[in-house]
């Protein structure tokens, strides 16, 4: 499989080498001068040059009100972005972008590693470098996770431990020689994570490095016959884990020279008083009452939501996405205004807050640590902006949290009834948030995680949890391998498209269906699905329905939160679970389509979430009155190559009277009694292709769209899908 940072890592070069010179005029438009609360404006910018010409590969941080909104976008060759701006608040909204030029003329280097786990065993690295004034002060930078011993032709000049090292190490001068230098680095990961990242600067002009560490350096598993001189043999190209503004040691790097401050990517960070700004633009956001889609009080539909996005919790150094609203801290009552819009609209009863983390080793509630003091508040500002939604007249979602015992490391059966309590008298009992908690036989639904499932519940004494306050269940994932839903256990993921329900007094009492979901060794092992262009929830959608559980479980919102690349687990460090990429990921939360994160470069949009809609709203209908049409391959966005291509699509609803296939606007014939079709493709050219599946004589109320959230439609139309694909022509 390919590294799938060598391209993200040489798109970064080629921005940061394009742009020579600064933008100095900034313009910009929006389609709507008038939005209803929480619908999103078409933000367009241009930047010039005072020669006319067009800038690339500028950030452009948009602000509504004084405030950072919305994902950064970078301009494209023609000096354009565009942003797609959820707008949650009513009122006049004052929107301006900031242009930031590259901080750099050079590429800013990647964090390396070989292809061995991280263990104790030594890694070797080399990369040649020219100097053809050995006069000129050099300054090389080295950060490693753990420790590096550093040579310049073949002389030991410094050792050096940890990722945090920001300081130029000492003088090189006299180990430099005139023409080819030879720099040689051992470096040891210890037990966990490891990585090295590398940057040598020409002292008179630090705003080009001489040389970064990335994928054109040579790495050795075991040293070479005489290390650390010039190899004789051939090395191997090393792993590229992360570029540096995409790494697990982000946050701590904000001194290494040339990388820019990331105050700003920030939603809610206020507007700085000097940079390149456009004029303002006014939009009026109109109030307006929100409508859940019609469903069963008997039959609540829940979503898991991560309050979990905190500067020292999980801080979005490894999103495969990014979020319409901008990458966020989860006490942002903006950003939880508008997601709370777009799930009330979703016909979501209740969330799942995810509180599994809060208690890993600990024996007591109050020895909890910061990162879960964050968490906590974030999901008390959650609770805020519902009760304030609430007094608006709005229909918003209760919350169920979800807390942990043994997820991982383990906690104690009195921490857990420690916190109970303290969920109870601060949350439960607050007048404030009263009916804001789901009701579930006369108390306040509660999970409990217990990934140990029933045996070590019970083997533990995990059966004493207090249950006075709470009406409590326990859940753990993957039952198809276990069957903890013999036990009563709910699960968190199953990884089956034929999810396990688990039963209560003879009816079906909970069942999860998941956008994807990752098999027992993790996202890249047999036995995982991805998102298939929403087939895969399709699927589970088609066994909700079956079942009729009186809790239906989607997994989930928005976690966005995976694993760097060789930072997997295992002893190979390679199971990849939570989310891994667009494909492999589980998060419905609306993104942009074309921002750069660690592993894509654009996501789906609104997509998943008009998905969302239309399953949930088929899931309440006794008898099928719509139609929800997925086409599971191609994806939107993929490459296509070969002679042939297989599409295949899915529906579940009220059935087809037959399927119309286009291909660039003209007609395919095709079987009406089949899913697929293989579409011969040698005479297409390269470039564009646009697949069109409708489901002819059908209903579907909302239109899988990419650029907004679809409200039910007045006139139902025939249930339809499209993608567009990129012919690669062998």
């Amino acid at each position: 499989m390919n590294n799938p940072m060598h391209t993200l890592f040489a798109a970064l070069a080629t921005f940061l080498l394009s742009a020579a010179f600064a933008a100095d005029s900034v313009h910009t438009d929006v389609d709507q001068q008038a939005i209803p609360m929480g619908d999103s404006v078409i933000l367009q910018t241009q930047i010039r040059a005072g020669d006319h010409s067009t800038l690339e590969g500028h950030r452009i941080l948009p602000f509504v009100n004084g405030k950072r909104w919305g994902a950064i976008e970078l301009t494209d060759a023609r000096g354009r972005a565009t942003h797609y701006l959820p707008l949650p608040n009513v009122g006049p909204q004052e929107i301006q972008v900031m242009v930031e030029s590259p901080s750099a003329r050079g590429p800013q280097g990647a964090w390396i590693w070989g292809d061995t786990a991280a263990g104790d065993t030594p890694q070797y690295f080399q990369q040649t470098f020219l100097v053809e004034d050995t006069t000129t002060p050099l300054r090389l930078f080295v950060a490693v996770d753990n420790e590096a011993t550093i040579y310049l032709n073949g002389e030991e000049i410094a050792q050096v431990a940890g990722w945090q090292s920001t300081e130029p190490l000492g003088d090189l001068q006299p180990h430099i020689l005139p023409g080819d230098n030879v720099l040689s680095i051992t470096a040891s990961g210890g037990k966990g994570i490891a990585g090295l990242l590398v940057r040598l600067d020409n002292g008179e002009d630090s705003a080009a490095p001489m040389l970064v560490s990335g994928p054109e350096w040579t790495y050795f598993p075991t040293a070479p016959y005489g290390w650390p001189f010039r190899a004789e043999v051939d090395g191997e190209s090393p792993r590229v884990l992360a570029t540096i503004d995409w790494s697990p040691y982000r946050k701590a790097m904000d001194g290494w020279p040339g990388l820019p401050s990331r105050k700003l990517d920030i939603a809610g960070a206020r507007k700085p008083t000097e940079g390149l700004f456009s004029e303002p633009l006014m939009v009026t956001v109109a109030d307006r009452e929100l409508h859940r889609v019609d469903g069963d009080v008997g039959r609540r539909v829940g979503i898991q939501f991560e309050p979990w996005f905190t500067p020292h919790y999980a801080h979005w150094a490894s999103t495969h996405a990014i979020p319409l609203t901008g990458r966020y801290w989860s006490w942002n009552t903006d950003v939880i205004r508008q997601q709370m819009i777009w799930l009330i609209e979703s016909g979501i009863d209740f969330l799942v807050v995810d509180w599994t983390n809060h208690l890993w080793g600990k024996a007591h509630w109050h020895e909890r640590n910061s990162n879960t003091n964050e968490v906590i508040h974030a999901t008390t500002m959650l609770l805020e902006t519902l009760a304030k939604m609430r007094d608006e007249g709005h229909p918003v979602p209760t919350i169920a949290l979800y807390v942990g015992l043994n997820n991982g490391p383990s906690t104690t059966v009195e921490a857990v009834n420690e916190e109970l309590q303290w969920i109870h008298s601060t949350y439960v009992r607050n007048p404030r948030f009263a009916g804001l908690f789901e009701a579930y036989l006369g108390k306040p639904l509660l999970l409990v995680h217990s990934g140990g499932g029933p045996q070590w519940k019970d083997d533990t004494g995990a059966s004493r949890v207090n249950e006075a306050d709470f009406t409590v269940r326990y859940q753990s994932f993957q039952h198809e391998f276990n069957d903890h839903e013999e036990h009563g256990f709910w699960s968190w993921m199953d990884a089956t498209l034929a999810p396990v329900p688990t039963m209560h007094d003879g009816a079906v009492e909970a069942l999860t269906v998941s956008s994807a979901f990752f098999a027992q060794g993790g996202w890249l092992k047999e036995g995982a699905y991805g998102r298939r262009g929403g087939w895969t929830f399709l699927q589970g959608f088609r066994v909700a329905r079956q079942h009729r559980p009186r809790f239906l479980q989607l997994h989930q919102y928005q976690e966005f939160a995976g694993q760097w690349e060789g930072f997997g687990y295992g002893p190979n460090k390679d199971i990849y679970v939570d989310s891994y990429n667009l494909e492999f990921s589980d998060d419905i939360e609306p993104v942009s389509r074309t921002a750069a994160a660690y592993r894509g470069d654009g996501g789906w949009g609104f997509y998943y979430l008009n998905l969302l809609r239309g399953l949930v709203d088929l899931y309440h209908q006794e008898t099928p009155e719509t139609t929800v049409l997925v086409l599971a391959h191609p994806t939107d966005g993929t490459e296509v190559r070969g002679e042939t291509l297989d599409v295949s699509w899915d529906w579940l609803g009220k059935e087809p009277e037959g399927v119309e296939l286009r291909v660039n606007g003209h007609l395919i014939e095709t079987d009406p009694a089949l899913r697929h079709h293989t579409l011969d493709i040698s005479e297409y050219p390269s470039g564009p292709m646009t697949i069109d599946v409708t489901a002819k004589g059908t209903q579907s109320r909302f239109p899988l769209r990419y650029e907004r959230a679809s409200a039910p439609a007045d006139s139902m139309a025939a249930a339809s899908v499209q993608a567009v694909c990129t012919v690669i022509s062998e």
